[in-house]
């Protein structure tokens, strides 16, 4: 368990959010209203170190599904941005994350 509270609660199977040289991302499930998605947050920084990489099948473009970035590789920059899509009412998390039934 990564973080809990009565609202919601998240689970992954990363240890511990550290930032390296390059990889500032974390897949997580999100538990939420009965209901279990699946999603990834990272950093502008990991995007970066992907189109400067020296792999041409990296640097001309970044895509993914299920994601978020966030502003800073901590676990309290993570649930922030997750509550703000809980409070903000055209934010929709079967848009956001992929629900798993």
């Amino acid at each position: 368990m990564m973080y809990q509270t009565d609202l919601f609660h998240i689970e992954t199977s990363d240890f511990e959010l550290t930032s390296d040289h390059f990889c500032e991302m974390v897949d997580f499930n999100l538990y939420y209203d009965n209901k279990k998605y699946f999603g990834s947050g990272f950093t502008t920084k990991h995007i970066d170190f992907y189109l400067n990489s020296v792999e041409p099948v990296f640097n001309n473009y970044f895509w993914c599904t299920s994601s978020i970035v966030i502003k800073d590789f901590t676990v309290d920059s993570l649930i922030s941005a997750l509550e703000d899509i809980f409070e903000n009412p055209t934010a929709s998390l079967e848009d956001i994350f992929t629900r798993i039934e």
